[in-house]
């Protein structure tokens, strides 16, 4: 392994928070380059060096979140050097020398430093945030968690938290239960999953469906070892240290699709979360309550969502129209409102309520705010709706059609000794029309002879 360009500067003792394996295998060699200047320090002395952009350090992808340095900051690092000189840099100032493309905004979140907070007693550190962050990535399953607002759920997804009671720790007062505990967290260099599942990136490729990133898993242990945000031990059961894999990453809005090696395995499924749901998840870790009022739940690129607002009374739900097609529903009764879910063809939904009447491409009918059997509410163009129920029984109008036909009146009754409204006969007819001819031919001879 080597380490270019480095200029050695003694700063100060550096105590690392995981632990290095004294011999790495070397079959997953990587070169990653500085995006910026960044400083290495020695993971054993008391030793730094700055790299400048454009340096280049190789590592047996020996990547992981760890202490970085004296003041206790953590964060994603890369570990590289020889066996008795190994230095450590932040991951995030580095990609890989021979990357096709980088992470975008539509995945990539820039996580500050976090440092042992020196107050909570736990087994593992508590460490916060230095700095700030609105928005991350976490598993699916925490919005279920936080809309059901039973934290206990937790456990069952992770059974090893009860380790934490069996050495005296309340495990929703850990920081293992905080928000931060299945992030997941995509670096050029670095792909994390939770505290125990971490990648060094070899490629990334940008796609229409989102990004295939090739990828070697970390050859150094973690601070939990076997522990995965996912419900099974997917890479500790399946693959090894320094085993190369591929990860397939759909896109879809707020929400992330992981599939691994020719997507022959579902790994999991990620939102994109905000402020206040990371707010008042750690409410619901640490009180057991939360105030969903305010939270934003995940949308797709179409603007639907899977997770409906907390809070609706579904016990009167009576289904009193069906979607005639697939039909948007959206927050208010305009077509440049954010779509709330979609439709499919014959869903049942109850209307709660009659709105602005408006003509949509050549239809004009009134919106309708509608109830579906899942809690989404929102208002719905009534055009493509029909009744399930009486009309009589429905506090609104059906919608009205687009085109009709003329109303055509029926033929009114013949009198019986009505002589204007009695047809002619034909015969009469005729004759009539035969002497007409008659006189005329006799009236145009006698003119032509009298000029004779």
């Amino acid at each position: 392994m080597t380490l270019q360009n480095i200029k050695n500067k003694a700063t100060f003792s550096l105590f690392i928070g995981i632990l290095l394996p004294s011999v790495v295998s070397a079959q997953a060699e990587l070169t990653f380059v500085a995006t910026r200047d960044t400083i290495a320090h020695n993971v054993r002395t008391s030793a730094t060096v700055v790299l400048r952009a454009g340096d280049a350090i190789t590592t047996n992808a020996a990547v992981s979140f760890g202490q970085l340095n004296v003041a206790g900051d953590m964060h994603l690092t890369i570990i590289f050097g020889e066996p008795d000189n190994q230095y450590m840099v932040l991951a995030k100032d580095f990609r890989p020398v021979n990357a096709e493309d980088v992470f975008g905004e539509d995945i990539f979140v820039d996580f500050p430093l976090e440092r042992d907070d020196g107050i909570t007693p736990t087994a593992s550190g508590s460490y916060v945030p230095v700095g700030d962050v609105d928005t991350m990535w976490v598993p699916s399953y925490y919005a279920d968690i936080l809309l059901g607002q039973n934290r206990d759920r937790l456990l069952e997804i992770y059974p090893w938290l009860e380790y934490l009671a069996d050495m005296g720790f309340a495990w929703h007062e850990n920081s293992t239960a905080r928000i931060r505990l299945g992030r997941a967290m995509f670096y050029d260099s670095v792909i994390q999953f939770g505290p125990g599942s971490h990648f060094a990136v070899r490629n990334i490729i940008r796609t229409d469906f989102g990004y295939i990133v090739d990828c070697v898993v970390s050859t150094l242990g973690a601070v939990f070892p076997n522990h995965t945000v996912f419900p099974e031990r997917t890479f500790s059961d399946t693959f090894d240290p320094g085993e190369e894999l591929t990860f397939f990453i759909n896109l879809d809005g707020d929400h992330l699709d992981i599939y691994v090696n020719d997507r022959e395995r579902f790994l999991g499924a990620f939102i994109r979360v905000g402020r206040e749901f990371i707010k008042q998840y750690q409410s619901l870790m640490r009180t057991n309550t939360a105030d969903l009022t305010n939270v934003l739940w995940p949308r797709r690129a179409d603007g639907t969502m899977d997770f409906p607002p907390p809070g609706i009374d579904m016990s009167g739900f009576e289904a009193s129209h069906a979607t005639t097609a697939r039909l948007r529903i959206r927050d208010n009764p305009a077509t440049d409102s954010p779509i709330v879910t979609t439709l499919d063809l014959g869903t049942e939904v109850q209307v709660l309520e009659t709105g602005p009447v408006k003509t949509i491409g050549g239809t004009t009918a009134p919106w309708v705010r509608v109830l579906t059997a899942n809690g989404f509410t929102g208002w719905a163009f009534s055009a493509f709706l029909e009744s399930t129920t009486a009309p009589a029984e429905l506090e609104i109008h059906e919608p009205p059609v687009t085109v009709a036909a003329t109303p055509v009146e029926p033929p009114a009754p013949v009198p019986q000794n009505d002589a204007a409204s009695t047809p002619m006969p034909l015969w009469l007819t005729l004759a009539i029309a035969g002497a007409a001819v008659v006189v005329i031919g006799g009236a145009v001879l006698f003119l032509i002879r009298r000029k004779v």
